[in-house]
């Protein structure tokens, strides 16, 4: 329960351009014991609100990477995300970036 509080209080902080707490909130979630589908979401979380912060995201790129190997069934709306990148005042290079992590779990 706590996992999708977390993800869902998240994507809205990315949404709203408070990225520190967005990172803090996938952090507190990926600690959490969780299925490896909130799993997959938190670190998404984590690796954009790290590229909209200007830190290193390889790491949280590697774990995706990994985890993505798995069989995995979302229930996770990227909808939100999707809209919000259209419209916001980054760089491209973030917005593709960001992008491309939401295609590599959709995929």
């Amino acid at each position: 329960m706590f996992v999708n509080t977390y993800n869902n209080l998240a994507k809205f902080l990315i949404i709203t351009g408070d990225y520190k707490k967005a990172l803090g909130l996938a952090q507190k979630s990926l600690a959490l014991e969780s299925k490896i589908e909130d799993k997959i979401i938190a670190i998404h979380i984590e690796c954009t609100a790290k590229c909209l912060l200007d830190l290193d995201a390889r790491d949280c790129i590697a774990k995706l990477n990994e985890w993505i190997k798995n069989e995995f069934t979302l229930t996770w709306s990227f909808k939100e995300i999707e809209r919000w990148i259209e419209k916001a005042t980054i760089s491209e290079y973030k917005k593709k970036f960001i992008i491309s992590i939401i295609e590599m779990i959709k995929k």
